[in-house]
């Protein structure tokens, strides 16, 4: 509420125009702008006017604009004119964290890929430092150290950097990397700022027979995501976006068995076993829950291929609506025999249960103008009819 005055009443009808300029507040984006006359009555000496101002979600910090007045009649103008109007920014200062406390990766499953979230959007570039340390797990032998500087675009509330996983031939225990953020800038820390990563060994113990020392070993089939890709691989918010992912019985025996295979979009964290189907590792909302799934009915031969798009989902077990809603980073997986209540391992029986998942990032570039809040997400609840077992 803005009050333009008179310094004493007139006998006469006083009229001026009052107009808004931007400052560090944009019109359209922070508040509606204003062009008119105000009009005094004879004997008034006050006007209460009002400029709209935009309520967003972004964090911008208190920005300013314009007052002015100008062409009176009946009157001069006075002071203070022009006069600046601050808009305090009701939005506090995002924290930036670890999407979660602890992350696990198979020692052959290549790296560990790892998101880092920011609470809120923000109209500033949100930087943190990123660092990691031994644990259990030496960066000599176990893993590539990395130290680095993530920046968060405006508007963007999440990024991802992986960190590189040795894939030896000795047998150990699990062993664990520290993960460690600091220093962040237009952003404060949040929890968890420091995390787990653990390295799941692949390595079989050796048995030791007379004359031989041999492996044990049974004739199975191997069911591994062979290639991962997006199209377009650089989209845009809102460009109708599709997945495309080619599975290989890299197996000595044929699948003869109904397998699923999820999808997994921006899930709370990366899934690590069989029966986390994409529903059960929903983010904490607002952030949407989207992921899909496929059943696979057919027989797959040792080293044959099968094809298949995000476009032949099945509609009922899948949330997606074809496109990405928010610009940013955004970490996608597929994961190959995902559902089977009966077994831990999925309804498959591999020669190597840990080399079933294909990750991927996808950088989404924003559609919108500087400022400006891209459309919200449909925050509904994902569908989770009983799926058959396999």
């Amino acid at each position: 509420m803005i009050i333009a005055t008179l310094s004493n009443e007139s006998a006469f009808t006083v009229t001026v125009q009052v107009a808004t300029r931007n400052g560090t507040a944009r019109s359209a984006a922070d508040y509606a702008p204003v062009s008119q006359t105000l009009s005094f009555a004879p004997q008034t000496t006050a006007i209460v006017f009002s400029v709209p101002i935009t309520d967003d979600t972004f964090f911008e910090g208190n920005e300013t604009l314009t007052l002015t007045l100008s062409s009176p009649a009946n009157a001069t103008l006075g002071s203070p004119n022009p006069v600046a109007l601050t808009i305090v920014d009701n939005e506090a200062q995002p924290t930036i964290q670890f999407s979660a406390a602890t992350y696990s990766v198979a020692e052959n499953a290549g790296p560990a890929l790892i998101t880092v979230t920011l609470s809120t959007p923000s109209a500033f570039t949100a930087t943190v430092n990123l660092a990691t340390s031994n644990s259990t797990a030496s960066s000599a032998d176990d893993y590539a150290a990395v130290a680095s500087r993530l920046t968060l675009a405006p508007g963007a509330t999440r990024v991802s950097f992986t960190v590189p996983i040795t894939d030896d031939v000795l047998e150990e225990p699990n062993e664990a990397v520290t993960l460690a953020l600091s220093v962040p800038n237009n952003a404060t820390l949040g929890a968890p700022h420091a995390a787990t990563l653990t390295i799941l060994d692949n390595d079989s113990r050796l048995r030791l027979y007379f004359p031989l020392i041999a492996r044990a070993y049974v004739a199975r089939p191997n069911l591994v995501p062979i290639s991962f890709k997006v199209s377009p691989a650089a989209p845009i918010v809102s460009q109708t976006t599709t997945f495309a992912v080619v599975i290989q019985n890299q197996g000595t025996t044929p699948i003869t068995k109904e397998f699923w295979i999820d999808l997994y979009i921006d899930p709370a964290r990366p899934p690590t076993a069989a029966n986390e189907t994409w529903d059960k590792l929903c983010p904490t909302p607002p952030t949407p829950c989207y992921g899909g799934a496929w059943l696979i009915t057919r027989t797959l031969a040792p080293g044959q291929l099968i094809t298949l798009t995000s476009a032949t989902l099945l509609p009922e077990y899948t949330r997606w609506p074809g496109r990405f809603v928010t610009s940013g980073s955004h970490a996608v997986y597929v994961y190959v025999d995902s559902y089977s209540p009966s077994s831990s391992s999925g309804a498959i029986k591999e020669t190597n249960e840990s080399d079933n998942r294909a990750d991927l990032i996808v950088n989404v570039a924003p559609a919108l103008m500087h400022n400006q809040a891209e459309p919200p997400p449909q925050l509904t609840t994902p569908p989770r009819p009983d799926r058959p077992s396999p």
